[in-house]
């Protein structure tokens, strides 16, 4: 699937834009990383420069807010388009100076004026080059051979076409399958035969479909890309649909992700609540058979309390496990909370020396009472977690198509025309 326009395509998009010299550049908007720039005129359009792509669309992306590129090019007009040299860098040339589109990684918009940089998108340094304003405006490297030239094709093997004559992939397969990449000079004349069709025309544009999905957008059809064809009048209405479509996707893909990590979260909590509740109900019930064992044991329970209280008192513990009975095992003494661990009925307790059994049983009732009371809490966090999962659910396909609702369809006056600035 093509993630962004070729060289080749931009050739055939900077043939087609220079239908707007002369015209004026009246407004500029930024709408996350891209730009939408509007010419005016008699019938206004629309430039939209993201990552991807430069094309005149008939869409306009949420999200926009005034850009200050604005301020330096607001009335100048279109003078030219064109692409300095084979590579994915488009110039738009005004009488104010130039905008100078880099589809390329990083992706860059820069405002050229006699040499220097006025206005970036992205100020950046690399080892080989510094963009700022202020700076004077550098062109990006290029590590390939020129490929308008036929002494360029001489020696480069056939698998290295796209990198040394940077064709890139898709452009370099497509010669090999109308040439078989034999002969150059046969491969050089039919590059220049592509690329007079994508300047010159007559220019066929396509969106050509794989399996229902839309995989690649060309001014001309892709033999080696085959697949179904859908046809546009112009290579800009091509650009801008495959785009679009691709845009929603990648929006689609985004909502789902978000919505993904979203439900993994309440998933994870329901599961913890569940826990919750299996452990504090198991909790309730080990406290009240506790607490029903003391209460059929108090008489005896008394007794032994008496009697380690005796021996606590003399200092003398030894005896503590002499007290324990065919029901009744002393365990040990805590004498930090100076109380008689035993099992009783099979039950394990705890007896404060400072309490009656009456009160150790009414303690573990009152425990099973607040794990039962935990427990049903859980329970409720459990229901309004499945609710709002439920709920998150039903937003997936809400939030799928919420970029195509969001985005407006252009045509003769615009929602944002009295957007503030």
């Amino acid at each position: 699937m093509k993630t962004s326009l070729s060289t080749f395509d931009l050739l055939a998009i900077a043939s087609e834009l220079t239908s707007l010299i002369g015209r004026p550049i009246d407004k500029v908007y930024a709408a996350g990383a891209s730009l939408l720039i509007r010419v005016g005129g008699r019938d206004k359009s629309f430039i939209i420069a993201s990552r991807s792509r430069v094309s005149i669309t008939a869409r306009v992306p949420p999200n926009i807010e005034p850009s200050p590129l604005r301020q330096y090019i607001d009335g100048c007009r279109v003078s030219g388009v064109l692409l300095p040299f084979f590579d994915r860098v488009l110039r738009i040339e005004m009488d104010c100076g130039s905008l100078i589109i880099e589809l390329l990684n990083p992706f860059n918009i820069a405002l050229e004026r006699e040499g220097v940089v006025k206005w970036v998108l992205h100020s950046y340094r690399s080892k080989d080059r510094e963009i700022g304003p202020g700076k004077p405006y550098i062109p990006p490297p290029r590590f390939f051979r020129d490929p308008r030239f036929a002494d360029s094709f001489l020696g480069v093997k056939r698998e290295s076409l796209g990198r040394e004559l940077g064709l890139g992939r898709d452009l370099a397969s497509e010669l090999c399958v109308r040439t078989d990449c034999g002969d150059p000079l046969i491969a050089w004349r039919e590059f220049r035969s592509m690329i007079a069709l994508a300047v010159m025309g007559p220019r066929e544009p396509v969106i050509q479909v794989i399996n229902g999905e839309p995989a690649f957008v060309s001014p001309i059809p892709f033999k080696s890309i085959g697949g179904e064809l859908i046809r546009f009048n112009t290579f800009n209405e091509a650009v801008d649909e495959y785009f679009w479509r691709l845009e929603e996707r990648e929006a689609a893909n985004k909502a789902a992700e978000t919505i993904r990590g979203e439900a993994a979260k309440l998933e994870s909590s329901i599961r913890e609540a569940r826990e919750a509740v299996a452990h504090n109900l198991e909790a309730a019930q080990r406290y009240r058979r506790a607490g029903e064992a003391i209460m059929r044991n108090l008489y005896q329970l008394s007794e032994v309390l008496n009697a380690a209280r005796r021996l606590y008192a003399a200092r003398d513990l030894s005896g503590l496990r002499e007290l324990g009975s065919s029901n009744l095992t002393i365990i040990g003494f805590d004498q930090v909370k100076r109380s008689l661990k035993a099992v009783i009925d099979g039950e394990p307790v705890e007896l404060g020396l400072s309490e009656s059994p009456g009160d150790a049983a009414s303690r573990y009732f009152e425990a099973a009472k607040e794990a039962e009371r935990k427990a049903k809490a859980a329970s409720e966090t459990i229901r309004k977690l499945e609710d709002k999962l439920n709920q998150l659910n039903v937003e997936a396909a809400t939030r799928e198509t919420g970029f195509r609702d969001s985005v407006r369809i252009v045509y003769e006056k615009e929602w944002f025309e009295r957007f503030p600035e």
